[in-house]
C-alpha cells in the first residue's frame, strides 16, 4: 500500500468494450494509477482482455466465474488494489482525460468520503440524444451517486462493502455508506457521460429509451453528433437555463 495514487477497478464480461476501458485508463492525467479488470466470464474471456491489455502499464486482468455477482467482483477487486483511492469505471461509459484529476481535488477540498457524479450526462446512442440527468444536484452533499463514478477512500471499505448483486450495487453501496457515517459528494457535471446502447440486452441495468426519456429529473438535448463539447469542462459556462433555451430553439 502506497499513501497516494488511483486503482480504477471495473469488473467486464464484454469484451468489444475492452478498448474503450483501455483508452479511459490511458487518458487520466494521473499518477500513479492501475487498473484492475475482473473478467465476469467463463471460458477463455480472460485470454481476449490479457491479449489487448499486455502492452498498457499497471494493468492486471483476473477471472471470476459469471455466477458470481458484481458486487463480488468489485469486492475481490478493491482487495487487490495498491492504492488509496479506488474509483470504479464502467467498460462502455466516457471518462474525460481530467476526470479523476478533478474528483480527487473535489475529495481533497470537501474532505468527502466518496465523491462522484450525481448530475451526469447519459448519450442514448441510437437516439442520438443527450440526457443531463439530476442537473440541480451538483457540488453539493447527497446521499449517492451514479455508480458508475463511484471514487471511494479505501479505508472506507473496512467498514462497507458492494452487495452481493448484479443490479443495484451501486445503490445500496451508497446507503451503506450513509448509514456508517461517510459523507458522500456529488461534483459537477462533467468530464463523464454514461453511454447507453440500443440493445438492451448488452447492459446490466435494462432500463429503455422509453423510460429514461419519461424521466422528469432529466433535461433532454436531441441531435447530439458528439458529446464530448458538452461533457469536457470548457463547457462549463453553458448554464442548465442556457441549456433549455437552445434545447427550445431546436424544436
Amino acid at each position: 500500500m502506497t499513501t497516494h495514487g488511483v486503482s480504477i477497478i471495473t469488473c467486464s464480461k464484454r469484451s468489444d468494450c475492452i478498448d474503450n476501458l483501455l483508452q479511459n485508463y490511458v487518458r487520466q492525467r494521473v499518477t500513479p494509477i492501475e487498473l484492475i479488470i475482473v473478467v465476469n466470464k467463463d471460458g477463455a474471456a480472460k485470454r481476449k482482455y490479457e491479449e489487448r491489455a499486455k502492452s498498457y502499464k499497471n494493468v492486471v486482468v483476473y477471472q471470476l466465474p459469471e455466477a458470481v455477482s458484481l458486487g463480488t467482483c468489485l469486492n475481490f477487486a478493491v482487495g487487490k488494489a495498491r492504492y488509496p483511492l479506488i474509483a470504479k469505471f464502467d467498460d462502455d461509459d466516457y471518462y474525460g482525460p481530467k476526470y479523476l484529476h478533478r474528483c480527487i481535488r473535489t475529495l481533497r477540498k470537501t474532505g468527502a468520503d466518496v465523491v462522484g457524479k450525481r448530475a451526469h450526462f447519459l448519450y442514448l446512442q441510437g437516439l442520438r440524444t443527450l440526457l443531463l440527468r439530476f442537473p440541480k444536484a451538483e457540488n453539493k452533499f447527497v446521499r449517492s451517486v451514479a455508480g458508475a463514478t463511484l471514487v471511494v477512500r479505501k479505508r472506507v471499505f473496512s467498514k462497507v462493502a458492494f452487495p452481493d448483486r448484479t443490479v443495484g450495487e451501486d445503490v445500496h453501496f451508497c446507503r451503506a455508506c450513509v448509514a456508517k457515517g461517510f459523507k458522500i459528494y456529488s461534483g459537477d457535471r462533467y468530464d463523464f457521460v454514461g453511454i447507453r446502447r440500443k440493445h438492451l440486452k448488452t447492459h446490466t441495468w435494462k432500463a429503455t429509451y422509453r423510460h429514461l426519456l419519461s424521466l422528469n429529473n432529466a433535461i433532454v438535448i436531441p441531435n447530439v453528433h458528439s458529446v464530448r463539447k458538452y461533457v469536457h469542462h470548457s463547457f462549463q459556462n453553458h448554464s442548465v437555463g442556457r441549456m433549455k433555451r437552445s434545447i427550445d430553439g431546436e424544436r
